[in-house]
């Protein structure tokens, strides 16, 4: 369902004001489709009320009468505005597709810039869901392409560590441990220049394991 608001959204007349022509006049349901339901918010002891929860009470705690529920299904019906969730193919396919895509530039990323680029991604995605749901009447779980960012960073960063410490280990009996720190925040040096500073090139470190000759 598309809600339009939260409880009350939808006009609601009291059958008191319905049936006195003094306050409600005929005209008020002249050509009208009308829904009539019961709107008490206290039953009696072990009765179940005809209130359901509906996405807006997370935000004002209230509960939407069962025949406005009926009248908003009815509403998105006549207006085509319900809503259409994504086939869960596609949304299984792009999650899958997402990890890996985010997992391997992440592993290529320092940590900041990865850390700020999976920020940017998961407030694009919210946006996108909010555009999909105002404007295509569209929705999808964009919660766990959120979640599937954060876990490819993560993901990438502990891959990062248990790599940097396999390299620390194997240069830890030829190289004191400023130096290993260094190497692995720039690389190898490559050569120097004619004023006499080292150049460091930045190979992938399975490649700089393989290589390390000191």
């Amino acid at each position: 369902l598309n809600f339009y608001g939260s409880r009350d959204t939808i006009a609601t007349v009291s059958y008191s004001q319905a049936l006195d022509p003094k306050r409600e006049p005929d005209k008020t349901f002249a050509g009208k489709i009308v829904f009539v339901g019961s709107g008490l918010t206290i039953g009696n002891p072990g009765t179940t009320k005809d209130e359901f929860a509906t996405p807006y009470s997370l935000f004002d705690h209230s509960a939407m009468r069962g025949v406005e529920i009926h009248a908003t299904a009815y509403l998105n019906l006549v207006r085509n505005e319900w809503l259409t969730r994504t086939p869960m193919w596609i949304e299984r396919t792009g999650i899958v597709l997402l990890a890996a895509i985010f997992g391997a530039l992440f592993i290529g990323w320092p940590p900041y810039r990865g850390l700020l680029i999976a920020i940017l991604a998961a407030v694009f995605v919210v946006v996108l869901a909010w555009y999909c749901f105002v404007w295509q009447h569209a929705w999808f779980a964009w919660m766990k392409v959120v979640v599937v960012i954060a876990a490819a960073y993560g993901w990438a960063v502990l891959y990062k560590q248990y790599e940097n410490e396999i390299f620390r280990c194997r240069l830890d009996r030829y190289l004191p441990p400023q130096i290993i720190d260094r190497v692995i925040r720039e690389g190898f040096p490559e050569g120097r220049t004619a004023s006499g500073r080292v150049h460091f090139h930045r190979p992938a470190a399975q490649h700089q394991i393989g290589r390390a000759h000191v």
